[in-house]
């Protein structure tokens, strides 16, 4: 879960996605942070391109500016003292991409040397140590677009690469998590395919008024991103 259109929000607990080519391109091995073939992307009416790619373990300190970046509105401001453990674990988090290396891909957007978007996909999806994600599904983590790039499809490309690579492993279906707060994602996510799944929602902080929420694809019926 991440930040697409608009910031997702947290997708986990204090412990603890443009116009893409055809699925027909090469595809790219599920190891994880080895560069890939990369798609390039035009964005209509804007004079630059935006290339989807597995990050190098060089991109991972770019990789983590853009999500903490992207997540940082999401602050409640003043912060209750009652919120600030469970922020503070999910701020530490966000930032360590490198600690998810081993679990999971993480995927990048870039125009230029620049990373603008990121996201964290596990090919397994207990291995995101979120909910109890059946073990036959693939997930879709931290979603992340820097903010004045937001609204390019940038996140939608992201989503898409996700769902292409669980269709390719034969993944079941594809989970994720977005907040409450977060209308435009929803949408998102609706338009790509992925249907509520409230079974798998929670509450990160008991005492906020904010849900976790839980968002499936199955990939039997999916439709085919283009």
């Amino acid at each position: 879960m991440g930040l697409d259109t608009e910031p997702t929000g947290p997708a986990t607990p204090p412990s603890t996605a443009a116009v893409g080519r055809s699925l027909e391109e090469p595809t790219v091995p599920f190891r994880p942070c080895t560069p890939s073939p990369t798609r390039s992307v035009s964005v209509p009416d804007l004079s630059e391109a935006f290339v989807i790619r597995d990050a190098a373990t060089e991109d991972f300190d770019q990789a983590s500016a853009v999500m903490l970046d992207a997540y940082r509105e999401y602050k409640p401001d003043p912060l209750p003292p009652a919120w600030a453990g469970t922020w503070e674990a999910y701020w530490r988090e966000i930032g360590a991409v490198g600690s998810r290396a081993h679990e999971a891909q993480l995927i990048v957007a870039t125009i230029g040397d620049h990373i603008v978007g990121a996201v964290t996909f596990y090919p397994k999806g207990p291995d995101s140590n979120v909910v109890d994600w059946p073990p036959e599904w693939a997930v879709i983590r931290l979603l992340a677009v820097s903010p004045d790039r937001r609204r390019q499809g940038i996140g939608r490309a992201l989503t898409q690469e996700c769902v292409r690579r669980a269709r390719r492993q034969g993944a079941q279906a594809v989970g994720l998590h977005t907040d409450s707060r977060m209308p435009a994602a929803q949408r998102l996510y609706s338009q790509l395919g992925f249907r509520r799944a409230p079974r798998f929602d929670y509450q990160p902080i008991l005492e906020a008024d904010i849900t976790v929420m839980g968002w499936t694809q199955e990939l039997a019926t999916a439709p085919r991103p283009r």
